[in-house]
């Protein structure tokens, strides 16, 4: 799963920029991932959000990965509110299908 309902469990404002805050963001096996997202997508104590963790693709184009963000590390990328359970897997959603090419028998090269 690289994207995936998890529940907001601590809202600070960040310490060193006005307009972000830093979340910590639980998954269902009690993990915490650490997330800095902008006021305009603000986030309460007991939401469930999807996040986009490190290492997803998405439909955009956008590669998520590790970010320092003014002096702290966010895990991920937060995309919105939802009412789907924690844990619920939405990477169909967000992220591009993969597809395989087969390659022909070493062979045959």
């Amino acid at each position: 799963m690289t994207v995936q309902v998890m529940r907001v469990s601590s809202v600070e404002k960040h310490p060193n920029a006005d307009s972000l805050f830093v979340h910590q963001m639980t998954d269902r096996n009690g993990v915490d991932y650490t997330i800095v997202a902008n006021s305009t997508n603000l986030y309460s104590v007991g939401d469930n959000a999807i996040v986009a963790k490190i290492g997803t693709r998405l439909k955009t184009g956008e590669y998520i990965d590790k970010a320092n963000v003014r002096g702290v590390v966010s895990l991920g990328m937060a995309l919105g509110k939802t009412d789907a359970e924690i844990g619920t897997d939405l990477t169909k959603e967000y992220c591009p299908e993969v597809s395989h090419v087969n390659w022909p028998e070493i062979t045959s090269l």
